[in-house]
């Protein structure tokens, strides 16, 4: 079970950071979904 609510909250921002911030988002979830 995955807490929804982190990862809206994580896609949220990366959506509001922009496109120049996207590969340290998809590391950020990659490190993120492991650590569950």
């Amino acid at each position: 079970m995955f807490p929804l609510l982190q990862i809206t909250t994580v896609f949220y921002i990366s959506l509001a950071s922009g496109p120049r911030m996207l590969p340290f988002d998809v590391i950020f979830l990659t490190r993120f979904f492991f650590m569950v």
